[in-house]
C-alpha cells in the first residue's frame, strides 16, 4: 500500500451523467488504458465519444510527487458549448469546440499551450445583442503565470469583428497587468445591457 502499481483497462458505453444530460449529450461512449506507479499516472489511450461527431483524446503521463514532470496532450472535436451551462445554467451557451491542449512542466507549474476554435457559438446574453452565431479561434500559452494570447479572433455575421494580441500577467492578489493590442469593429452597444440592464445603452 506504501508503493501501489496498477494498470488499468477501461471501458464504458451508452454512458451519461445529470451533467451531460442537461448539457443535451447525447449517450457517450469511453475507453482509456495506462498504469499508475511510482506515483505517475501513465495514460496510453484515452478516447470519449458521442453523437453528431462528439470526439475527445487524450494520452501522456502526470508524475503526482511535487516537481515530477507532466506531459499531457488531449484534443477534443465537436464539443458543445452548452457543456458550460452546467456551471452557469443562466449562460444559456450553444455553439460547438474543437481544439487541443497540450500541458508540460509539473503539476504545481504547469506549462500550457491552447489552440481552440468554437463556431456558431452565443450565449443568451450575446442574443439578445442579436448577435447569434459568433466563430472564434484562440491560440496561446500560459506559463509561470503569463498568458500569452498569440492569436485571438471573433466574428459574428452581425459584423461584430473582435481581434487581440498580447500578454496578461497573473500575479498572487495583484490585478493582472495588461500589455494587449485589440481591434473592435461593429460591437453592439446594447450588449452592454445584458451585462449591466440598467445601463440603457
Amino acid at each position: 500500500l506504501a508503493a501501489p502499481q496498477a494498470e488499468f483497462n477501461l471501458a464504458w458505453k451508452d454512458g451519461s451523467l445529470a451533467q451531460t444530460r442537461s448539457a443535451e449529450l447525447g449517450p457517450l461512449s469511453l475507453t482509456a488504458t495506462g498504469r499508475f506507479a511510482d506515483q505517475v499516472l501513465t495514460l496510453n489511450d484515452a478516447r470519449l465519444s458521442g453523437e453528431n461527431g462528439l470526439a475527445m483524446t487524450a494520452n501522456g503521463t502526470a508524475g503526482l510527487a511535487a516537481g515530477a514532470p507532466l506531459a499531457i496532450t488531449a484534443a477534443f472535436n465537436q464539443l458543445p458549448a452548452s457543456l458550460a451551462n452546467v456551471v452557469r445554467p443562466d449562460l444559456a451557451a450553444s455553439g460547438l469546440l474543437n481544439g487541443s491542449v497540450t500541458a508540460s512542466g509539473t503539476l504545481q507549474a504547469p506549462n500550457v499551450s491552447y489552440d481552440i476554435s468554437l463556431a456558431g457559438g452565443s450565449t443568451a446574453q450575446t442574443r439578445q445583442a442579436s448577435v447569434n452565431a459568433i466563430s472564434a479561434r484562440a491560440r496561446g500559452t500560459f506559463a509561470s503565470g503569463l498568458l500569452t494570447l498569440e492569436e485571438t479572433v471573433m466574428n459574428d455575421p452581425s459584423g461584430l469583428s473582435v481581434t487581440a494580441k498580447g500578454r496578461v500577467q497573473l500575479a498572487d492578489q495583484q490585478p493582472p497587468a495588461l500589455d494587449v493590442n485589440a481591434t473592435i469593429a461593429a460591437l453592439p452597444a446594447n450588449l452592454a445591457n445584458a451585462f449591466l440592464p440598467d445601463l440603457g445603452a
